[in-house]
């Protein structure tokens, strides 16, 4: 659509207001003839309410108004603007149709008083356009809704494609890829024994396998990916405490310089399933392998209100690049894997838990990543499709942990 047939569209509600406008300006006219021809004529009071004028004024003022008010109801209506010119075609072609019909009637019957004419010419515009528009507002909303309907349809048969493919590719990377992967480790593992440590056949199946082993975490984040964007699931309760506490021993034990303190409350659940543990196992990750102190202190604090639960992990690094933070989220791009899938990952897998996860704080002393989640009682066990719903927004900062390496009292070993 050109800009031009755009404006021209964009102006039909003025046009209908306006029609209004001059219709009832007509009957103000029309009452002040017709007062001022009655006295000069009788010399007496007017009488101006005779019955062919009221009962013209009355059957023809709703459609006046009716017309001005469809003008001022479509700005604010869900009909697309592409269909008001319909709306607009469709008035005039009602007026042109009712004067028609009415001048020949006009004619048939040989009306010749004035008043009387003007009054039955008026009631034909009225009443002509106040249909058309109707007819063209019904219309309208017929077009906007089939269109809807077929949307609708396409959406859902590319959403099923999309499913279909997902599942192919998942199993492509579970039997084929990863499957594949696995041997050349295996291999790269024989290579290693069969040869001196010092020698280079040795050197080269230490990288081949670093590469297998690095490529077998990409294909399982993917993996995890297709299943966090699969359909539309059914949560269950999780009890986040247990699964953060893991991830935490997890840590400590693969992290033998780092210092990871945590203060986990007991028994706290949220609409999550098996993939929540992908979350804070690789938030935690990141906040040792990207920790460039000599020793790496990482916090996790939960706190809890009757509907959220609020995780923060902080690190005593030197903080993430604005110009990182502001794509943390976001898909990588092919060739720059700055954060690589890690917090791609993380970020889809909370928007599909309904919560958020932000960097709340980052500067010379550290980072604060901040992961927000409904929570529910472990009872309302299958109805987690209930509780799906995004948190409001924007979600509140914690000063004491804005400064992890300052603020935060950090202990060797865990703390649970």
């Amino acid at each position: 659509m050109d800009e031009e047939s755009s404006l021209s569209e964009s102006r039909v509600p003025q046009a209908l207001v306006a029609a209004s406008g001059a219709l009832l300006f007509v009957v103000i006219l029309e009452a002040l003839g017709r007062f001022r021809y009655i006295e000069s004529l009788t010399g007496v009071d007017p009488i101006i309410f005779t019955g062919e004028y009221l009962v013209g004024v009355a059957t023809s003022l709703p459609f006046v108004i009716g017309v001005g008010y469809a003008g001022y109801w479509l700005t604010k209506s869900s009909i697309s603007p592409r269909r008001y010119r319909r709306v607009g075609i469709w008035g005039v072609a009602g007026l042109v149709a009712s004067l028609v019909i009415n001048g020949a009637m006009i004619v048939v019957f040989t009306v010749d008083a004035t008043w009387l004419l003007v009054g039955w010419l008026r009631w034909a515009v009225a009443i002509g356009l106040g249909i058309g528009v109707a007819i063209g507002i019904s219309e309208a909303r017929a077009v906007d809704s089939a269109i809807e309907a077929e949307r609708a349809e396409l959406q859902a048969e590319h959403l099923e494609a999309q499913r279909d493919l997902l599942e192919y590719l998942n199993s492509l990377l579970r039997h084929e890829v990863l499957n594949s992967v696995n041997v050349i480790s295996g291999y790269a593992s024989l290579l290693q024994e069969e040869h001196p440590s010092e020698s280079r056949s040795h050197e080269y199946g230490e990288t081949i396998q670093e590469q297998s082993q690095d490529m077998s975490q990409v294909i399982q984040d993917v993996r995890v990916l297709l299943d966090a964007t699969h359909g539309t699931a059914t949560f269950d309760p999780v009890n986040l405490s247990e699964i953060l506490r893991e991830e935490v021993k997890k840590a400590d034990r693969t992290y033998d310089t780092a210092e990871i303190d945590a203060s986990i409350p007991d028994d706290v659940f949220v609409p999550a399933d098996r993939l929540l543990r992908r979350v804070f196992g690789n938030l935690l990750s990141n906040a040792v392998e990207h920790n460039d102190s000599e020793i790496p202190v990482v916090t996790v604090t939960v706190t809890t209100t009757s509907e959220t639960v609020r995780i923060e992990i902080a690190d005593n690094g030197s903080g993430i690049p604005d110009t990182a933070a502001e794509t943390l989220f976001t898909r990588p791009e092919t060739g720059q894997p700055d954060h690589g899938i890690g917090l791609y990952l993380v970020g889809k897998l909370v928007e599909n838990y309904r919560g958020r996860i932000e960097l709340t704080a980052s500067d010379s002393n550290g980072s604060v990543f901040t992961v927000e989640l409904p929570r529910v009682s472990p009872e309302n066990r299958g109805r987690g499709k209930a509780s799906r719903r995004r948190l409001p927004s924007p979600m509140p900062s914690n000063p004491d942990c804005r400064r992890p390496g300052v603020a935060q009292s950090h202990s060797s070993g865990l703390v649970l």
